[in-house]
């Protein structure tokens, strides 16, 4: 059964923007080429795409991962995996696995103290108004540690070192909130049919987030104390289907190129 959630096309649809941006932001090669411009382009045709091609999705998954290591020994962890399996027929199977921990551990530094008199004030209001991708680190206090990682893996069916899927609990479009409170600390991970989120916080200290919804993917760190240790980690994995050797490859692009202005070809 076909399920055309928003968060499959969503998540899809910002890894091809991604790959769109980039390409327009690289430099130019230094051949002495002269760039075809976007009026042009608009009236070219033969933009196609055979059936069975190696543009066709096998798997798509999302992992995002929070840690936060606090001065006074605690430690909070949330993470969320969100797999897409699509099978030969495009129909897709979602599953998702969430992990949600805090612990408490004997701190590993006597310097300083865990709460401070000083009232820090951090803002991040203005980051709900950013669409697209948002990574923002916020910090108020002195010896903290805190760093956005995002990357994306593409591979092919078959590949050798290609993860495979990952399993967990199958989505039906219920959103679900997994939580963990320790007093002034909260960990969380939640996931609905427009989009899913981890994120750690300390009442005083700070908040810690990761998302990714209808407009945008972020990743936002904002700390007010000393001694934090922060790592947001999100990882997109794509896999792509093997070309079949059903598909006929001269036919496919003698249909492409009668596409194109000026020629005629027929097969």
């Amino acid at each position: 059964m076909k399920h055309p959630l928003t968060l499959a096309t969503v998540a899809l649809g910002l890894a091809g923007i991604s790959g769109h941006a980039w390409a327009a932001n690289a430099p130019a090669a230094s051949s002495g080429m002269t760039e075809i411009g976007d009026a042009e382009l608009a009236q070219m045709r033969g933009r196609w795409t055979p059936p069975g091609s190696t543009s066709t999705v096998a798997y798509f998954g999302v992992t995002m991962t929070s840690n936060w290591n606090t001065s006074g020994g605690q430690q909070l962890a949330s993470s969320m995996t969100l797999g897409m399996n699509f099978d030969a027929g495009g129909n897709l199977q979602m599953t998702f696995q969430p992990t949600v921990t805090i612990v408490q551990n004997v701190p590993t530094t006597t310097t300083g103290s865990t709460r401070d008199t000083v009232q820090r004030t951090i803002d991040s209001s203005g980051l709900a108004n950013v669409s697209g991708l948002v990574q923002g680190v916020q910090i108020a206090g002195d010896r903290n540690l805190a760093d956005n990682v995002t990357s994306v893996v593409v591979s092919t069916e078959g590949d050798a070192g290609t993860q495979a899927p990952a399993t967990g609990t199958t989505f039906t479009g219920q959103s679900q909130t997994f939580a963990l409170h320790d007093g002034d600390a909260n960990a969380s991970a939640s996931i609905g049919n427009q989009g899913m989120q981890v994120s750690l916080s300390i009442s005083g200290q700070g908040q810690v987030q990761q998302w990714i919804n209808g407009g945008s993917l972020g990743q936002v760190i904002a700390i007010g104390a000393d001694g934090q240790s922060v790592h947001n980690s999100l990882q997109i994995q794509l896999v792509q289907r093997s070309l079949t050797g059903a598909v006929d490859l001269s036919h496919d692009l003698a249909q492409s190129m009668s596409l194109m202005r000026g020629i005629g070809m027929s097969f």
